[in-house]
């Protein structure tokens, strides 16, 4: 999880998101500015993408500025941005969010933790690959003769 070992791959569309983020925040973007429809910040975007180097430059932008995105701050349905970091799958943005103060307990509007969030992905995860080897097993096996 150094910067520039971002979740989201590292690509050009990483790196432009990133010079897009800091342009935008030069010019006196909002932190704190929440989207209509599910009231997430950029904060919560960014940890949806995997982008630790987004995060990361919110996060500081945060701390230099009136403007706030906290890790802490839930959305419409009460997911923090840690929770769309552990549904993203980013170890890299989980790990930056608890360094900086998300509460790994903070539980949305129906009870579910970030940790839920994982788990029901690596059942998930596990339920769409035995699916795939089941399909795989069954498209190679030998046609049954008529």
């Amino acid at each position: 999880g150094s910067v520039g070992g971002g979740g989201g791959g590292g690509g050009a569309g990483d790196a432009a998101a990133l010079e897009c983020t800091v342009a935008l925040l030069e010019n006196g973007a909002r932190l704190s500015a929440m989207m209509i429809s599910n009231r997430n910040t950029p904060l919560h975007q960014a940890a949806s993408s995997g982008s630790e180097e987004v995060c990361r430059v919110l996060l500081d932008a945060s701390e230099r500025t009136e403007s706030k995105c906290t890790p802490t701050t839930g959305n419409a349905f009460g997911n923090t941005p840690l929770h769309a970091a552990a549904r993203s799958g980013s170890v890299e943005v989980v790990r930056l969010l608890l360094e900086r103060g998300s509460d790994p307990n903070a539980a949305n509007h129906i009870g579910s933790t970030a940790l839920h969030v994982c788990c029901f992905l690596a059942t998930s995860n596990e339920k769409s690959g035995e699916k795939e080897r089941k399909g795989a097993a069954a498209a190679s096996a030998p046609a049954a003769a008529a």
